[in-house]
């Protein structure tokens, strides 16, 4: 009986866990004068991987479904990305973001401005970026 119970217990405390392997999520990155930025340094928050961009703003990293990307180059704000979908090629807009810009000091009012003129932006450049063919892999 006692081997039985240790046996069950051994069974229950270390069952095979499910491997989980990172899916390799692709890529472009662009700038706000529609340029391909080369040498942006992304980060896998969740699992520490880290990769760069080539000379045509390609870049490719292992994540998960659920992950958290972080993108950061010199010339501009940086910019965070949840993975949402792993078979999509993830599109990806740098700015000066006039939000990061703000004073220590801004007011709330101040701030959802910024955000509004960062979203209109965004929405603008991606419109640009589909019409010039930039998503094109």
């Amino acid at each position: 009986m006692k081997k039985l119970i240790v046996l069950s217990l051994l069974i229950f405390f270390f069952k095979p866990a499910s491997a989980q392997t990172a899916s390799t999520i692709k890529g472009r990155i662009i700038g706000q004068a529609m340029e391909e930025l080369e040498g942006v340094i992304v980060i896998n928050i969740c699992n520490a991987e880290m990769a760069t961009s080539n000379s045509r703003g390609f870049f490719q990293i292992k994540a998960d479904k659920g992950d958290t990307l972080m993108f950061s180059y010199s010339k501009y704000s940086s910019n965070r990305r949840g993975i949402k979908h792993i078979n999509n090629n993830l599109n990806v807009i740098l700015i000066n973001s006039k939000a990061a810009a703000l004073p220590k000091d801004f007011t709330m009012g101040e701030f959802r401005k910024a955000v509004r003129e960062d979203d209109r932006s965004y929405e603008i450049l991606e419109k640009g970026a589909e019409r010039n063919g930039l998503w094109n892999y």
